[in-house]
């Protein structure tokens, strides 16, 4: 047996399992949000929608904390970010790229 069995990339990665490196508990995911909201600013566009988002410069402050450095940091950002032109993150965004920031330093 030097034969290795193919598993689907569905089975390879999943991030929902709670044994997964990547998994995100429900306190980590509050934790998260709490600091996107203590971060956040709230814009209203012209048809009277909010948004909430996390400037760039805020969010490469807080990130930088992490220790990681600036080449580890920008390249969690452009899997995360959708709009990397946008200088915000969304809530989603943010959430996520805290957390991956998180699994990589464990």
């Amino acid at each position: 047996g030097g034969e290795r069995t193919r598993r689907p990339a569905a089975a390879a990665y999943d991030g929902d399992a709670p044994d997964s490196a990547y998994f995100m508990s429900p306190d980590e995911s509050l934790a998260y949000r709490e600091t996107f909201d203590r971060h956040c600013v709230t814009e209203h566009s012209s048809r009277n929608l909010s948004e909430r988002h996390v400037y760039v410069d805020e969010a490469v402050s807080l990130f930088s904390k992490s220790g990681l450095p600036r080449s580890t940091l920008g390249k969690l950002w452009d899997v995360v970010v959708k709009d990397a032109d946008a200088g915000k993150l969304n809530e989603a965004e943010f959430v996520l790229m805290a957390h991956l920031i998180a699994c990589v330093t464990r």
